[in-house]
């Protein structure tokens, strides 16, 4: 009864009557939500000294300061402190451990408040930082959560990084490689193609399941695999003829230059650009572990007029606010030069291991969508969400696991591909 009353105090932004009423509490399996909940308060109430204590009790109990304020101002951005953490991130300077923890959050935070601007010069300024902590973060290695902090800090860029990214990316080799065709063109028809990219161990996972999902969806479908083996080739072949396909589905392949499960992710980037041109129609590239609803149909028949459709998420990190799960590009120049763009901006980053990089795509979304909002009036993104006034989840369903996707991820990736150890990282 004593936490389930002070949480409530809490939510009421009674903060001191929280903490006494949270620390009278005698609940020994409480005591750890407890004390999360004291120091909450701390950071509601602007109390630096009384989170610095809270901090320094958890390094005595061996808990490194970095990880508990990691945790406890992700639990503050949840419960919306935005000023507060905005104020937390001036009140810790640079140099201090806890330093790119606090800009982190500060920023997500602005995010939230619709102070865009304002919450990409605090990541790049966190992108900037992290030149001088990353030896000093083991976290990175061991810590999933803290991982995912740095990744959502560093891979998304202001317009202007964004755009010299782009160019430098440009002036590479594309990643993937040995472009082939390896079923006939599309029978001509109308409307848009539905696709999807993967590497052969997906394909071979979840094609079938996939391509019976959308196939019942009566438009036409391509595959393209990445690094393919001989039984994906003939798996994609022998689901022709069961499932009846005949001239609806078409068939390409690559070679990828990485390996990774971050480089087969963003490959489709560098696909799209070749299926606009071969097959001319729109493309809706949808992920291979997703199966259609019926509401897939509807969205793909009335697709809006743009260079570049996906859903979005409402989320603070700023590469979680696009989905890649369904996104659309017209067969124009809008969608052509924008997937071409969104190819480059992920090349230049495509060499480190995956739990440096794994988001890219999605990181790549957001950096591209801002830019091009700021330099292109002739380019229309539409936010499939508020177009439909629904979901992604209304529209397609998982075909896997949590568990047998991970396991799938990780087998994309050898360990010299995982391993951070001599990386040398740069912003």
């Amino acid at each position: 009864m004593g936490l389930e009353a002070a949480s409530a105090l809490y939510r009421q932004g009674r903060y001191p009557e929280a903490q006494q009423q949270a620390l009278a509490s005698s609940d020994q399996a409480e005591f750890e939500a407890a004390l999360m909940l004291v120091v909450k308060c701390y950071v509601a109430m602007g109390d630096v000294d009384g989170l610095g204590r809270m901090l320094a009790v958890n390094k005595q109990n061996g808990v490194p300061p970095e990880r508990s304020l990691f945790f406890i101002l992700r639990e503050c951005l949840a419960d919306g402190h935005y000023q507060q953490l905005i104020a937390l991130d001036q009140a810790i300077l640079p140099g201090n451990i806890l330093h790119p923890v606090a800009l982190y959050h500060a920023s997500c935070a602005r995010m939230m408040l619709g102070q865009e601007d304002e919450a990409l010069a605090g990541f790049d300024r966190f992108r900037h930082a992290m030149r001088d902590y990353f030896d000093r973060f083991p976290l990175l290695v061991t810590n999933n959560d803290i991982n995912v902090m740095f990744r959502q800090g560093t891979l998304v860029l202001p317009a202007q990084a964004t755009a010299a990214q782009v160019a430098a990316g440009a002036a590479m080799a594309p990643v993937q490689s040995d472009f082939e065709m390896v079923r006939p063109r599309i029978t001509a028809g109308e409307g848009p193609i539905l696709a999807c990219c993967a590497d052969a161990r997906y394909i071979e996972f979840f094609v079938p399941r996939w391509l019976e999902s959308m196939a019942m969806l009566g438009f036409d479908m391509h595959v393209h695999v990445v690094n393919p083996t001989t039984d994906s080739r003939a798996l994609i072949e022998d689901l022709v003829g069961k499932l009846q396909l005949g001239g609806r589905l078409s068939a390409s392949t690559s070679i990828d230059r990485y390996g990774t499960s971050t480089s087969f992710a963003c490959a489709r980037f560098e696909v799209v650009p070749l299926l606009l041109e071969h097959l001319g129609r729109t493309i809706v590239a949808i992920d291979i572990d997703v199966g259609a609803t019926p509401r897939l149909r509807d969205l793909a028949a009335n697709l809006p007029e743009a260079g570049f459709a996906c859903f979005e998420t409402g989320r603070r990190e700023p590469a979680s606010v696009h989905q890649a799960s369904i996104m659309a590009f017209s067969a124009d120049d809008a969608g052509l030069g924008f997937v071409r763009d969104l190819a480059a901006y992920c090349r230049p980053k495509l060499h480190y291991p995956s739990r440096l990089n794994w988001m890219l795509d999605q990181a790549a979304l957001f950096s591209l969508t801002r830019l091009y909002a700021r330099t292109r009036s002739d380019f229309r993104y539409v936010a499939l969400d508020r177009f439909t006034g629904l979901n992604l989840a209304d529209h397609v369903y998982g075909l896997a696991e949590d568990a047998e996707k991970f396991a799938l991820k990780k087998a994309s990736d050898s360990p010299a591909n995982i391993d951070l150890a001599n990386v040398a990282w740069e912003p």
